[in-house]
C-alpha cells in the first residue's frame, strides 16, 4: 500500500491543493467527446451553465434567511449565480425528520 502511496503522492498533493485554494486542477481533460456527446456537446454545455448566470440558485430549503452572492469560479468566470443562506438548526431539524420519514 505505501508504494501505492508514493506512486501516486504528486497527483494527491494537487487535488489537495486545489481543494484547499479551491483552485481548478484535473487530472483529465474535460472536454466533451463528439464521437460520444454530438458535435454540439460543448457549446451546448456552455449554454446551460450560462442559464444559471444572474440568477438564485433555489435549493428548496426550509429556514431561508437571506442570499449569498460569494461564488467565486474556478475558471474565472462571472457568473453572479446568488444562493439561499439557511439556518442551520432548521435544515439539521429538517434532515432529522426526512431520516424519520
Amino acid at each position: 500500500m505505501t508504494n501505492l502511496f508514493q506512486k501516486h503522492q504528486n497527483t494527491l498533493n494537487q487535488a489537495i491543493n486545489a481543494i484547499q485554494t479551491r483552485g481548478y486542477w484535473s487530472l483529465y481533460k474535460e472536454q466533451p467527446n463528439p464521437k460520444f456527446y454530438g458535435e454540439s456537446a460543448d457549446e451546448d454545455g456552455k449554454k446551460a451553465v450560462a442559464g444559471y448566470f444572474s440568477k438564485l440558485f433555489d435549493l428548496g430549503q426550509p429556514g431561508q434567511t437571506g442570499v449569498s452572492n460569494t461564488e467565486k469560479s474556478p475558471y474565472c468566470i462571472q457568473s453572479d449565480i446568488s444562493y439561499p443562506v439557511c439556518d442551520v438548526n432548521v435544515l439539521i431539524d429538517a434532515a432529522k425528520k426526512a431520516q424519520k420519514e
